[in-house]
């Protein structure tokens, strides 16, 4: 019988958990009632002794079929849930709604005797929710909030919604580590303070969604679409990002440390003390973007195009600019730039440059 647990722990654990603790306490409360006469009568009349292993083999039976019964019965009680799950969830409405606790059952194991996330005994595994479409009902045309499902803080942890469709949904502080989303729907979404990491998200669309806290450490960005999210304080860190679309985006704050955003279009975007050091940016397309008060220690700009960047008081220690394509460029104000740096990369007149160095001869070609 389950052990180390208090009154206060009923409501919130599993039904295989409350079944086991109740089979157990019921067991113990038979036992001490009928224990002394049971003894007594078999000690007084020696035809007890004989039917005594009767006794036994038929109750042996009797709890057999009692098992059946419980065990069809609950079977059918898992199916009925989930049947009731999935209307839950296809029928339109906003807010609330339930549809928070229906994800969460379909995505957990069901069963007897369960312990975190598995079950001695399986009687429902884990529901892909692949193509369910939760999206707001009102997306409208404008910039502001949709009206959209309120699924916040939904524990989601490894689920499949691939292909899902929960643009205009409010996820704040959902926890959909390990997710795969790939090629899903999160346009104007709200995943404020989610927990998003190792997510897939290759394909996906964040197009003007609020990512403002968003922990994407290791996630899967590959292709994503991003235009107009809020990134501000995110954690991007070690994530892959190549050839994903980050146009026009303000990074205030974003941690990019270590991000691998190869071929990544980043066009007239604003980093402001946005961290990239050891980030990977060849061939990324930086044009017009500004560098405000970021770090870019150990950054690979290699064949970048930074063509009308502006760098300002921005840390560029270490970083690789082999290729990079600097002109039209301000270089003015910023610490660790080197003529070595200045030598590998493309310029030309209009590339202005930190007072103490020389503008490269091949420059001029």
């Amino acid at each position: 019988m389950a052990t180390d647990w208090t009154w206060s722990d009923w409501g919130s654990r599993s039904i295989g958990w409350r079944l086991e603790v109740a089979a157990g306490l019921v067991g113990r409360v038979l036992w001490w009632v009928l224990k002394a006469p049971f003894m007594a009568l078999r000690a007084a009349d020696p035809w007890v002794k004989g039917v005594e292993h009767w006794g036994i083999f038929l109750g042996v039976i009797a709890l057999g079929l009692s098992l059946v019964a419980f065990w069809t019965d609950y079977s059918d009680r898992v199916e009925e849930r989930t049947v009731r799950a999935w209307q839950l969830l296809t029928t339109p409405a906003t807010g609330n709604s339930g549809k928070r606790e229906a994800l969460e059952y379909l995505n957990r194991q069901d069963g007897l005797w369960c312990g975190g996330e598995d079950c001695l005994i399986s009687l429902k595994a884990p529901t892909a929710l692949v193509g369910i479409d939760l999206s707001s009902l009102e997306t409208g045309e404008g910039d502001g909030p949709a009206v959209g499902t309120f699924l916040n803080q939904v524990e989601l942890r490894g689920a499949n919604l691939e292909v899902a469709n929960l643009g205009g949904a409010s996820l704040r502080r959902a926890n959909l580590e390990r997710a795969t989303l790939y090629r899903a729907s999160l346009q104007r979404a709200d995943l404020e303070d989610a927990n998003l990491e190792h997510a897939d998200l290759e394909l996906a669309n964040l197009e003007k969604a609020n990512l403002r806290g968003v922990n994407l450490r290791e996630a899967d960005l590959d292709n994503a679409q991003m235009r107009g999210a809020d990134l501000t304080d995110a954690d991007l860190s070690l994530a892959f990002a190549r050839n994903a679309k980050l146009n026009r985006q303000v990074l205030r704050r974003t941690n990019l440390q270590g991000a691998n955003f190869l071929w990544a279009d980043f066009e007239v975007a604003t980093f402001a003390s946005t961290i990239l050091d050891n980030a990977v940016l060849i061939s990324s397309n930086l044009w017009g973007s500004g560098f405000f008060e970021a770090s870019l220690v150990n950054a690979d700009l290699s064949h970048a195009d930074l063509r009308d960047a502006v760098f300002w008081h921005s840390i560029l220690f270490g970083a690789k600019l082999e290729g990079a394509d600097l002109r039209g460029a301000d270089l003015t104000f910023n610490f660790g730039l080197t003529q070595g740096q200045l030598s590998s990369a493309i310029g030309d007149a209009t590339t202005v440059i930190p007072e103490g160095l020389t503008r490269p001869e091949h420059w001029s070609k």
